[in-house]
């Protein structure tokens, strides 16, 4: 994929896309998405909703939630502008993230996670 393209006439943009495909691929690769002990969560739902995020993320770890953990965590940043990531590597990426959310949602039902 990364010999596909000419890194050197590539964005900033495109290559973190690029860079964040290959390290999420990872977790297909490595099985991950078969384990019950492992929960992707999007950055997006995070910031979106902290406290009912990392409540779930708690619970599923075993641990007590704190107000602390997510007295600094805002959405300011999802949104702001439009992707700067060209269309080819979107469609790259775009079927990844959805893959990776869906099973995210799954397993957060599945778990029963604080809601």
């Amino acid at each position: 994929l990364i010999q596909s393209y000419d890194v050197s006439k590539m964005s900033p943009h495109d290559a973190s896309a690029i860079f964040w495909y290959i390290r999420n691929s990872l977790y297909f690769s490595s099985k991950l998405d078969e384990l019950d002990n492992v929960l992707p969560l999007a950055y997006e739902d995070l910031v979106a909703d902290p406290r009912k995020m990392m409540q779930g993320i708690c619970q599923f770890i075993g641990c007590d939630f704190s107000e602390e953990m997510v007295r600094n965590v805002h959405a300011k940043s999802v949104g702001r502008e439009h992707s700067s990531v060209s269309d080819s590597v979107e469609s790259i990426c775009a079927p990844m993230y959805e893959k990776l959310h869906e099973i995210q949602v799954q397993r957060w039902r599945a778990l029963k996670l604080s809601e």
